[in-house]
Order: structure tokens, then sequence, then C-alpha cells
């Protein structure tokens, strides 16, 4: 009798300590590990259970950093759409109260125009594909870029717009250079530094200048 009370000891200490993980488990807590000593018969079992236990908790925290970093792009994209939006409904005003009075200069606004609603359709169609992306995803389309032509090209299209509002923007001493980046990406970090410059410009009027060098 002895004997058996023992060997139903030995066995019922890691079922039931398996049990409670079990329960852990279930009710989302993947930290605590399972710590239990008991008969070498359990020992796979042992090892099985914590094989899924950290496998689970692993994919608990990548998806939790995947989500958080989906979360990030949709409010950073969400943000860069007021610019544009902003820019236009100026541009607009500025046409209705008759600030363009010449032909030449109504047709830079309508231009600029154009290009701040391109810049909307591309940032909604970033959007619309962060919402659809798998979390193993990488929506990055790598290719090779001019870079001074690009810089020399964004400022040319934000010169007229920045000045409206208090920035003058030039690009100085652009040295030719050739990297692999995402242009619409990329478009977006330029656009954050302005965006930034005229938002925490120390005085009424401020002056952002972008030089590029290779080192």
């Amino acid at each position: 009798f002895l004997f058996t009370q023992y060997q139903v000891r030995r066995i019922l200490k890691p079922v039931n300590a398996i049990i409670q993980a079990a329960g852990r488990v279930e009710r989302g807590d993947l930290s605590t590990p399972l710590d239990c000593k008991g008969p070498d018969e359990f020992s796979s079992v042992y090892a099985a259970f914590e094989h899924m236990r950290r496998h689970l908790l692993e994919e608990q925290k990548k998806s939790a950093r995947y989500e958080q970093a989906r979360t990030d792009l949709v409010s950073g994209i969400s943000h860069d759409l007021r610019s544009p939006l902003t820019s236009i409904r100026a541009y607009v005003e500025g046409l209705l109260d008759g600030v363009a009075q010449t032909e030449e200069s109504k047709q830079r606004y309508l231009r600029t125009i154009r290009t701040k609603a391109e810049d909307i359709d591309r940032l909604v169609s970033q959007l619309f594909l962060y919402s659809k992306l798998d979390l193993e995803g990488d929506p990055m389309e790598m290719r090779p870029i001019r870079l001074d032509e690009f810089v020399a090209g964004f400022v040319e299209e934000a010169a007229l717009d920045s000045r409206t509002r208090g920035l003058e923007i030039t690009a100085e001493q652009l040295a030719p250079v050739t990297v692999s980046a995402d242009p619409e990406q990329l478009r977006r970090v330029l656009s954050n530094i302005l965006e930034n410059s005229i938002k925490y410009k120390a005085k009424e009027t401020g002056r952002l200048r972008i030089t590029l060098e290779e080192s």
C-alpha cells in the first residue's frame, strides 16, 4: 500500500504540474516556465511542453512587434496626408483670392496642386497596402536612385509651398551619387524633415538647406 501510494504521488506530481502550466497558458501567461522534476518517463513531456510554451511566447512577442510596427506605419502615413491636403487648400485659396495674377503663376499653382494630389494618391495606396500586409511581408520596392536628382526634384516641388509657410528650402552642393532605396519611403523621409522644420522653426521665417556629399 505504501509503495502504491508513493508511486501515485510520484506520477501525479508532474501530471498536476503540467495541468497547472496548461491552465496558465490558457489564461495567456506564457512567461512562467514549467519547473518540475519528476520521473524520467515525463522528461520528454516536459521538454515538449516547454518547447511549445517558448514557441508560443516568441510568436506572441513577434506578433506584438509587427502589430506595433503596422500601427506606427499607418499612423505615420495618416500624419503625412495632412501636409499635401494643407498645401492644396492653401494654393486653392491663393487662386481664389487672386494671389496668382499672371498666367504663369496660375499654371505653377495648378501644377503644384496636381503634384500634391498625386502625393495623396500614393499615400492612400500605401495605406491600403499596409492594411492588407502580412506580418512577414515587406512593402519596400528598392531600386537604384540618383539621390542628387531626387533631392533636387523634391526641393523644386516643395519650394513654393514652403515659402508661403515661412520656410526657405534650398538644395546645395549635391554630389552625384546613386543609392538603392524605395522612392516613396525616401520621399516620406524628406517630407517629414520639411514638415518638422516648418513646425519647429524658432523664428517666423526659417531656412532649410539640404546638402549631399559622398563619404
